[in-house]
């Protein structure tokens, strides 16, 4: 099976970590009051959420092919278990606690849903599921509070959840089987309306399918390059021309289906352009850059929309003195849930492993954790 080379680890961090900066900064131009074109007009945070869905497909498909003779249903569940929630709860608090006291100082917040019960349906991963679109018997919840990014979380989770079943359908203990059976409901629900009648989680299984042809395809040789980079060419040449066809309405589409299709056609052509020996070392040369950016990702788009409340609130209002100060504040919050948190993932995923007295499984480099 074919690895990850370094250039290539660079580069998914790399693009991993701008995709965060570009939601942070998409949102922060969004709250000016003259409505600037990026944010609003083009909602780039809206294009790099469709960004980590490849990458996470990719990611997640490519890793559970490499590592399946030795892995199971039981560990991989875990391993997303303490991916996602690690940060995911204590954002959730941090969000509780820091829209209580926005409330209670300057006001109540706008749109935001702060109830005991959407607070529960969060942690159970129920935020913006479908369920009552297919019932419209059956509540809907929110994100919680000003988590409103919150929505993608339960979106992938889910997408997760029905993966790690089907991969390893054929072979699952009596144990697991229970645990699918109790989980595949929900996740195929939820899969199902966000592939048939929204295209993220169609974008994400089309990305988990490249990752499994990634892994079990031999790397490309030297000669092939110039033959990628043609095709890499023509896939910008269509990607450019979609955008410009979305140009012409008010406000571009960026979930829109061709254009993130497109976008997953030239991430591919990309990982394999990368390996090219003068873009392979500019990469490895900024690899301490790529590697703090994408460790801080995760935490990023948990929290940069509560801090961007409180910020507004603090300032007096929006502007660009509330745009530089939620950037600032916002890579700051995240570098603490970052380093107090999200970075201990792997030992946490290891010590559940543990208590439930699964195997050990190794640790990974770090653009290979979704």
């Amino acid at each position: 099976m074919s690895r990850i080379t370094e250039p290539q680890s660079v580069f998914l961090d790399a693009l991993r970590g701008l995709s965060a900066l570009a939601v942070l900064i998409g949102h922060a131009f969004s709250m000016l009051p003259w409505h600037p074109a990026l944010g609003v007009k083009y909602p780039i945070q809206s294009y790099a959420v469709a960004v980590f869905f490849i990458l996470s497909g990719f990611l997640i498909g490519r890793n559970t092919m490499s590592r399946s003779a030795t892995y199971s249903l039981s560990e991989y569940l875990i391993d997303r278990f303490a991916r996602i929630f690690l940060a995911f709860v204590p954002a959730l608090i941090f969000v509780a606690v820091a829209d209580h006291f926005v409330t209670a100082i300057y006001g109540q917040i706008a749109n935001a849903t702060n109830t005991d019960a959407t607070f529960a349906a969060n942690l159970l991963m129920l935020q913006h599921t479908p369920f009552d679109r297919y019932f419209d018997w059956l509540p809907r919840f929110q994100p919680y509070g000003t988590g409103r990014p919150f929505w993608t979380i339960a979106v992938e989770w889910w997408l997760y959840v029905l993966f790690g079943i089907a991969f390893f359908a054929s072979r699952t203990s009596v144990r697991e089987r229970m645990v699918a059976l109790v989980l595949v409901a929900p996740a195929a629900s939820v899969v199902l309306y966000f592939t048939a009648w929204e295209s993220i989680a169609w974008v994400w299984i089309s990305s988990a399918a490249l990752g499994i042809l990634y892994a079990i395809m031999p790397a490309p040789t030297h000669q092939r390059y110039l033959s990628i980079g043609f095709a890499a060419l023509l896939a910008l040449g269509a990607l450019i021309y979609r955008f410009k066809r979305l140009d012409l309405a008010p406000t571009m589409n960026f979930y829109d289906l061709q254009l993130i299709m497109l976008t997953s056609l030239l991430f591919g052509l990309a990982l394999l352009l990368v390996n090219w020996p003068p873009i392979a070392s500019t990469l490895v040369s900024s690899k301490r850059l790529w590697t703090w950016l994408a460790a801080i990702s995760y935490s990023l788009y948990l929290t940069h929309n509560t801090v961007m409340t409180i910020v507004i609130r603090v300032v007096g209002g929006p502007g660009w003195p509330a745009v530089v100060l939620t950037c600032l504040a916002s890579v700051a919050v995240a570098i603490l849930f970052t380093w107090g948190l999200d970075r201990h993932h792997k030992a946490v995923g290891t010590w559940l492993k543990d208590r439930l007295a699964l195997k050990h499984v190794g640790r990974r480099p770090s653009a290979s954790s979704a």
